[in-house]
């Protein structure tokens, strides 16, 4: 009871200062918890996979090419793998992409909505673990299968069954029976929550020269995985392969490791950056510390008001280990009173700008842990802020503190001086963190890319239009006002780093190897990016390039050379960048 009273006594008292050491703890420990939650969240990937340190990420070696490893990989390989014993199954995927899906609703009426899918080849589901709430043994056993996750079934069924339906995908008018409905996967997966139609054969089944997959294995617990991979490489350096930089490596990469592995090119799958996790981590301890010595010092600056009334305390009787006790159970008070204000600040972002910021998604029953987290946070912090307070209170002999005022002894003037200066320290240091952020947020801003990219606005088309629809779209925006011209190409420019890269061959005697934006006329001009040689793309060509200064560069091109022996050359471009600035320009 006393310590209560003392708390309330302390909070009328003293309540401007009280309100702001709850409201700087309060604001700490919001950071901490987003952070911790963007930790748990990169830390804690691929739930939904019990075995994902034995699935695998086939990457092959083509350092000859000039890029490495990389994550995509020709359709044999698939049949080297499985070759190999302690393998338990392969498959390969696609590149994720959205389409529009069409399908009879539960009315009878069609439904049409946009999804994620891929195509994945038939052991897909005996690589990865699906929880099936309906399905068949074997979902894509037959030609035309899709399966679906449980989300996007109660689109298009209700609570109905929707085993058996039948959905159209629109770029391609083709119709897939649903065969399998899986249970929706955690946020923090390394596949998502897509539609996955079945792979069928195509004209690459047995060319090596195609690097159109992405290559997955599941190995059975005692494989010996290097073992694997080195037969492989030996398999493909003795096969004598048309693509001679294919003598590389291959390589397994797990699931464990994958999401924090940048080693392989065209990687496709979500990644996260461990020293960005580390930092952002220093950054959450470093601001709990400050809060915590904000209110060490408010405890430290009351000692001179209550050095009287605590020791009157004694004098009647009280022990000096109650005491202290009872200064450091406040000083936790105020720490978890502002960590319950924390979680509520914490619950009010998630519908804001600020929840954009992390991967994860804010709520109080799936961020259980991390809010625990917070607690114990808060009071350590608390007890901490008022272990030295509550010594240097009690510390004085009950007759001379009875006599008058006291101020701080030179001692805890020292002490306080020194914290209040770290405080300092460490905030002007973040400060200038954050200054040279904003530097490097506007240098990426007013780069030069390349291309005018003031004037550019970008639409995602996907695939739903014909190629009919597209000059239609063209026509039409051509007509509102203020739009000069318009284009098409293949990917958005400055949108990511992997860049569908081709090998081809100069004048047919020089092998070469380059990034590729398939294009319609007109584009070069639309984006304004500057021709040194030749000319743009006109309505009527066929088979033409235009490469970047960097190509010409690497490849001693000149127009009218040809690609493949057919491809002729019309222009040059200056260097764009068409990744991120954190790619040197490859030859395009």
């Amino acid at each position: 009871m006393i310590v209560i009273r003392n708390f309330f006594s302390i909070v009328r008292r003293y309540g401007p200062a009280f309100v702001l050491n709850v409201v700087g703890l309060c604001v700490a420990l919001t950071v901490a918890a987003l952070i911790v939650m963007q930790i748990r969240y990169d830390l804690t990937f691929d739930p939904d996979q019990p075995e994902k340190g034995n699935i695998c990420l086939a990457t092959v070696d083509v350092s000859q090419s000039g890029m490495g490893h990389v994550a995509v990989t020709p359709r044999p390989l698939e049949d080297l793998i499985l070759q190999n014993a302690g393998v338990a199954a392969v498959c390969r995927m696609t590149p994720f992409q959205s389409v529009f899906v069409s399908t009879a609703g539960t009315e009878g009426e069609m439904v049409s909505f946009k999804v994620l899918s891929d195509y994945v080849s038939g052991s897909f589901t005996g690589v990865f673990s699906f929880d099936f709430v309906e399905g068949v043994p074997e979902p894509f056993s037959a030609p035309g299968s899709v399966i679906i996750p449980e989300s996007v079934a109660r689109k298009i069924a209700g609570e109905s069954s929707a085993l058996g339906m039948t959905l159209e995908i629109n770029d391609r008018q083709d119709a897939y029976t649903v065969t399998g409905v899986y249970r929706d996967f955690a946020p923090n997966s390394s596949i998502p929550n897509a539609m996955y139609l079945r792979l069928e054969r195509s004209g690459d089944y047995m060319e090596w020269g195609s690097f159109n997959y992405t290559t997955l294995v599941r190995f059975n617990p005692e494989a010996d995985r290097d073992a694997v991979a080195e037969a492989i490489s030996e398999e493909l350096q003795k096969t004598g392969l048309e693509m001679t930089f294919l003598s590389g490596q291959v390589m397994f990469t797990d699931l464990e490791t994958l999401h924090f592995s940048d080693a392989a090119m065209f990687d496709p799958f979500p990644k996260a950056d461990p020293s960005r996790l580390l930092v952002f981590l220093a950054i959450a301890v470093l601001v709990l510390v400050i809060a915590s010595i904000n209110l060490m010092n408010f405890n430290t600056a009351l000692a001179p008001l209550r050095v009287r009334s605590i020791n009157t305390m004694k004098v009647l009787g009280s022990s000096q280990g109650s005491l202290r006790a009872g200064i450091i159970c406040e000083s936790a008070a105020v720490a978890v009173l502002a960590w319950v204000c924390s979680i509520l600040l914490v619950l009010a972002l998630k519908d804001t700008g600020i929840a954009g910021l992390i991967d994860p998604v804010i709520s109080f029953s799936g961020q259980i842990p991390v809010f625990l987290i917070t607690l114990c946070a808060a009071l350590a912090a608390g007890i901490l802020s008022g272990i030295y307070p509550a010594m240097y209170i009690t510390s004085f002999p009950p007759a001379l503190a009875l006599k008058g005022n006291f101020a701080l002894s030179p001692k805890g003037r020292r002490i306080r001086s020194l914290l209040v200066g770290f405080q300092f320290f460490v905030s002007f240091a973040l400060a200038a963190c954050i200054g040279v952020i904003f530097l490097q947020n506007r240098h990426l801003s007013k780069a030069d890319l390349g291309f005018d990219k003031d004037l550019l606005m970008t639409v995602r088309i996907e695939d739903q239009f014909s190629a009919d629809d597209y000059e239609l779209f063209r026509n039409k925006v051509e007509n509102i006002p203020g739009v000069e011209r318009s284009s098409f190409a293949s990917f958005i420019l400055s949108s990511g780093d992997n860049i569908m890269t081709w090998g081809r061959t100069l004048n047919g005697d020089r092998e070469m190897n380059m990034n590729v934006v398939a294009v319609w006329d007109g584009f070069l001009e639309t984006i304004g990016a500057e021709i040194t040689e030749g000319r743009d793309f006109r309505k009527g060509d066929e088979d033409c390039w235009v490469f970047n200064g960097m190509a010409k560069r690497t490849y001693g091109m000149t127009l009218d050379d040809r690609v493949d022996s057919r491809g002729e050359i019309i222009g040059f471009v200056d260097d764009i960048h068409a990744a991120s600035l954190r790619k040197a320009i490859y030859p395009m």
